[in-house]
């Protein structure tokens, strides 16, 4: 999966797999593990390693290494594209509206009014182009208002779900 990485005013493409983390065009082996029953993560990229800790933050990550915190922005691939094709800009404040980024099937609606969401958390799956699509809270809320239900479909910029 394809990431857009963010630190300060620097921004980097990281793209995982199974053979490790590419970034900058150059494929790196790497590894993440848990050290148990702690926050305490190991990062090893070839033959280097560290110990840090991450927190999640409303736009991405908050890590501690080495004494160091660093903000990391972090936005995946299908987020960003449907940004880029809803004319999106960062989350705001008050009320959000989620809308259809492009014309489909509903096949999955995974929350009610008047349920607490996450940041993150799945709110619609939407078919289009033969691809289903997860639409994820963009920040924390209450489900005020459902639009849709499965089967139905819906228009480029139809609302499906409104949270605040």
């Amino acid at each position: 999966m394809k990431y857009y990485t963010t630190i300060g005013d620097r921004e980097e493409e990281v793209e995982l797999s199974a053979d490790g983390v590419e970034l900058g065009g150059e494929t790196l082996e790497a590894e993440l593990a848990a050290v148990p029953d702690s926050p305490v993560r190991h990062l090893r990229v070839g033959s280097r390693g560290w110990r840090l800790t991450a927190e999640r933050t409303e736009d991405g990550w908050a890590i501690r290494i080495g004494g160091r915190k660093i903000e990391v922005g972090v936005e995946n691939e299908r987020r960003r594209r449907i940004r880029e094709m809803t004319g999106g800009g960062p989350a705001a404040q008050g009320p959000t509206e989620v809308r259809a980024p492009m014309p489909g099937k509903i096949v999955r609606v995974d929350v009610e009014p008047g349920q607490e969401v996450e940041e993150g958390a799945p709110l619609v799956v939407m078919e289009a182009m033969k691809m289903e699509n997860e639409l994820n809270a963009e920040r924390p809320g209450t489900v005020v208002d459902v639009s849709v239900e499965a089967g139905q479909t819906v228009n480029q910029s139809d609302l499906l779900v409104r949270i605040e």
